[in-house]
């Protein structure tokens, strides 16, 4: 009894002094200052003012009572735990745009919407952290071109200029984007910093880049990038990183993960005038460390399907690198070759992938290049490519044809491998025994 006892007043003794609390904002409304004193009844008037006042504290939230919070400015704010932000249950809040920086860390913004009201548009970031703010994460935001942004299939070259914002731009690290959408954007989401996460994020119409990232440690995994708009000559990448330095590509970048992502060039009609040629993942100047490519579907019509320039013990494995248009010779392919500067990649796996064609050159040291097959034939292979379904046939010759050594323990879908006596090659497993009816 004298230990329970002992093990209670313990316990109690390092627990937190209060318990989390809630407050409200209302949206400023022309207010300048801050009034209210954050409850329900009484909600403080200006968002950044509440989070300086000293009433808040680590563990908090902080609800939006929905409405038009115009520019938002998040300055000098700095928790030991995360004090979120989020609108009330079933109210929406909207923000011209979000910055937060100077030393502000902390903080789990969620729920917000944001994009221009006006055109052409002023400001070339919807949402940024500045390089001084550390732990900022974002989920379940909606960033937009503009209110009408779903409606960008119909949108002419005038109407993109207009628009021409980008989404979000990370700079600090830790930085987090989860769970969010962004449509009818120029580039969509960068990172800048170390352990960057990027994940559960759909990306539709975009005119520049779908995801850059360019720290360590970072990791983009399980994202929906779609319909790329052609607007200048820019090479429109889904996914590009390069490694940092004086210059681009004269340093190194470790440990980047790129796993689970869908790449569609375009989902829309054939023949529309605006359509990009994308590059799916492009990470053209390195050098890049222990780098994980794997389970991604990359459906593009540019020759980088995947290329790496500049590997330092890389992993290529159970990859799906298609066109769009079938068939289409040697594009797009899987590549690993050598940085600008003449440096050869080195260490390198590549393994159970599909892909139109495969350039695997100036590599030294250990290179293992193992059951990658060449798509000659999609009909054969799959199970409806005409239509976008890019699963192998059940039963089928990718079933069971990977070398269980270099596969993931799950698909791109999260489903286990194997489904049968064997991996299935590519992104996505199936079973080795045929579908009844197929």
């Amino acid at each position: 009894m004298k230990k329970l006892i002992l093990v209670i007043l313990l316990t109690l003794a390092m627990a937190p002094s209060g318990f989390a609390a809630d407050f409200y904002v209302t949206p400023p409304n022309g207010a300048k200052s801050l009034s209210g004193d954050g409850s329900r009844d009484h909600p403080f008037t200006a968002l950044e003012a509440a989070l300086q006042s000293g009433t808040i504290k680590p563990g908090d939230t902080v609800y939006l009572t929905g409405g038009e919070y115009g520019k938002g400015l998040i300055r000098n704010v700095h928790f030991s735990a995360p004090v979120t932000i989020r609108p009330m249950e079933g109210k929406k809040a909207h923000f011209e745009f979000l910055v937060v920086y100077q030393k502000s860390r902390n903080l789990h913004i969620q729920g917000l919407g944001v994009w221009p009201s006006s055109f052409p548009v002023k400001r070339q970031l919807l949402v940024e952290t500045g390089y001084d703010t550390s732990d900022i994460v974002f989920s379940d935001l909606d960033l937009r071109g503009g209110v009408d942004a779903g409606t960008y299939p119909g949108w002419g070259k005038p109407e993109w200029e207009n628009r021409k914002v980008n989404g979000i731009m990370l700079r600090g690290p830790r930085g987090k984007i989860l769970d969010s959408q962004f449509t009818g954007l120029d580039f969509a989401i960068s990172t800048l910093a170390d352990d960057a996460v990027v994940t559960g994020n759909i990306i539709t119409g975009f005119s520049g880049d779908g995801i850059r990232s360019l720290g360590d440690r970072s990791v983009i995994r399980n994202n929906l990038i779609r319909d790329c708009i052609a607007m200048d000559q820019n090479h429109d990448d889904g996914i590009q990183s390069w490694s940092g330095g004086p210059k681009p590509g004269t340093g190194n970048l470790d440990r980047l993960t790129i796993e689970a992502n869908i790449i569609l060039e375009w989902t829309g009609p054939k023949d529309h005038p605006l359509r990009c040629v994308l590059q799916g993942i492009g990470l053209f100047d390195g050098t890049f460390s222990n780098l994980l490519i794997r389970n991604n579907l990359v459906v593009v019509s540019a020759y980088h399907g995947i290329s790496v320039y500049g590997a330092n013990r890389a992993t290529i494995s159970n990859n799906t690198v298609i066109h769009p248009l079938l068939p289409s010779g040697n594009r797009p392919w899987i590549m690993v070759n050598k940085r600008g500067n003449g440096t050869l990649s080195r260490d390198v796996t590549v393994a159970n992938n599909l892909a139109m064609h495969y350039i695997l050159s100036d590599i030294e040291g250990l290179f293992i290049n193992r059951r990658n097959q060449v798509i000659s034939y999609p009909a054969r292979l799959f199970a409806n490519p005409a239509a976008g379904d890019y699963r192998p046939i059940a039963g089928g010759p990718l079933s069971g044809a990977a070398d269980p050594r270099y596969a993931p323990p799950t698909d791109l879908l999260g489903i286990a491998r194997p489904l049968g006596s064997g991996p299935t090659l590519g992104a996505f497993e199936v079973d080795t025994k045929a579908i009844s009816g197929e």
